[in-house]
């Protein structure tokens, strides 16, 4: 009994590159990027998040990384020179915080 079309294609697939048939995830060098920048947006957070807590609250403050919340979303950013360069949420798409 055959696998289907999508089964056999993935299956079939170069090594380390997959696509969904709708194009919402690709892994074309090992790694998942999903078309939304979810994933993006989540290993930014965690990496800012990592940043502020090796730094401490003061310091990453003081070398401009910043973190702010608000009751309907939690974000955490980096800001240089008044600048935001890069910031995202860190809130799960299941509502829970990393």
């Amino acid at each position: 009994m055959g696998l289907g079309g999508a089964a056999e294609a993935l299956i079939q697939a170069p090594e380390a590159s997959i696509q969904a048939p709708d194009g919402s995830i690709q892994a074309t060098d090992g790694s998942i990027q999903a078309t939304d920048g979810l994933i993006q947006r989540v290993r930014t957070a965690q990496k800012l998040s990592e940043t502020i807590r090796e730094l401490g609250e003061r310091e990453a403050g003081e070398k401009g990384y910043q973190r702010r919340t608000s009751p309907a979303k939690h974000w955490i950013e980096e800001v240089k020179g008044g600048e935001k360069l890069s910031g995202a949420s860190i809130r799960q798409p299941n509502g829970l915080l990393w």
